[in-house]
């Protein structure tokens, strides 16, 4: 028995009402896929005499389940909108057998993007790879926020532009102080003192990055995990991307503003800033991961992925945030050792 059992025949209830041919149907290939701080993850197949489908299940913790909410209306608009994403089946508050609230979606067959590009380094295909994913990239920022997506702009941001960077910074210094993470507090002053301002304010994906990325097919690029999804600065998904492409060992920040500025016309500046500022918050989890699992939910997994699986990544955010803030971070370094 796993957890799962406990959610099939709501599932299939669920999913029925909407697709009918799946009245009677049942749940095999039953495989765990991620148990993080904030989910667990399934995926599975949900078979009826006719048809299958590839599906996932992301069960949340209490203190996660409006998350769970809003990226469901996030992918039912973005698929409106032509956006190649997951399709969402069923989202469900509160569930009966547990309590606990669950997201049913598309399961993608398919490949990262991140191993592709690993595969295709110092080829044609590489160029090519990235330079879809910059498109599709772009393509989400170009998106009229304002008409589909006002809900997630918390901050009132095309009058007060200001509260965006001033919330993200008052959310990490209350960690910082709560927990006396004193190897952290340079680079939080670091980003104080050079606050930019807030330009072209976008729908921001959030942790746009190779892993969430499938490529389905030949040109199908899919982009996964809207949990992180809000109205923002759009260098906040330019400085994530670079963080993680630059972790494959070449620097290609150079490389990926250069595309960006081709496809849109715009000048994208002080991305320095925003590299540091998408890296904190994963310094966070990674000082967490290694020190004290409580400060931000993290478990054995979570630390695991960091210290092996994503070691280059782990590696490259605290590289990268030596090098623009000139902090040292050797504890966290050690620490890895």
């Amino acid at each position: 028995m796993n957890e799962l059992d406990d959610y099939k025949y709501e599932i299939i209830e669920g999913i029925s009402v909407e697709y009918p041919a799946f009245k009677n149907s049942r749940l095999s290939r039953i495989k765990q896929i991620l148990g993080g701080a904030d989910t667990t993850i399934y995926g599975f197949d949900l078979i009826s005499d006719s048809k299958t489908l590839p599906l996932i299940v992301r069960i949340y913790r209490s203190a996660f389940s409006h998350s769970a909410r809003r990226e469901f209306k996030i992918l039912q608009i973005l698929q409106a909108e032509g956006i190649s994403v997951p399709e969402p089946y069923l989202f469900k508050e509160k569930s009966e057998a547990t309590g606990r609230t669950y997201l049913v979606m598309e399961r993608i067959e398919g490949s990262l993007l991140s191993d592709e590009l690993e595969l295709s380094k110092s080829t044609p295909r590489f160029d090519q790879l990235l330079g879809t994913s910059i498109r599709n990239l772009v393509a989400i920022h170009s998106l009229n926020w304002t008409e589909s997506f006002s809900f997630l702009d918390h901050f009132n941001i095309a009058e007060k532009p200001e509260e965006y960077f001033n919330t993200k910074l008052s959310r990490v210094k209350r960690i910082i102080i709560e927990h006396g993470i004193d190897a952290l507090i340079p680079v939080f002053d670091w980003m104080e003192v050079n606050q930019v301002e807030q330009v072209n304010p976008s729908l921001v994906h959030g942790d746009y990055h190779g892993m969430n990325i499938l490529i389905r097919g030949e040109t199908d690029f899919v982009t996964i995990d809207w949990s992180n999804a809000r109205i923002g600065d759009f260098r906040s998904d330019i400085g994530f991307t670079v963080l993680a492409l630059n972790s494959m060992g070449v620097d290609l920040t150079k490389h990926v503003v250069s595309l960006y500025e081709s496809i849109t016309g715009l000048k994208v500046k002080d991305l320095d800033y925003f590299i540091v500022l998408s890296a904190f918050w994963n310094l966070l989890r990674i000082y967490s991961c290694l020190f004290d699992h409580s400060i931000m939910g993290e478990n054995e997994e979570t630390t695991n992925l960091f210290k092996n699986e994503y070691r280059g990544y782990t590696l490259a955010t605290i590289k990268a945030t030596q090098e623009t803030t000139g902090v040292s971070l050797v504890k966290l370094l050690d620490a890895l050792e």
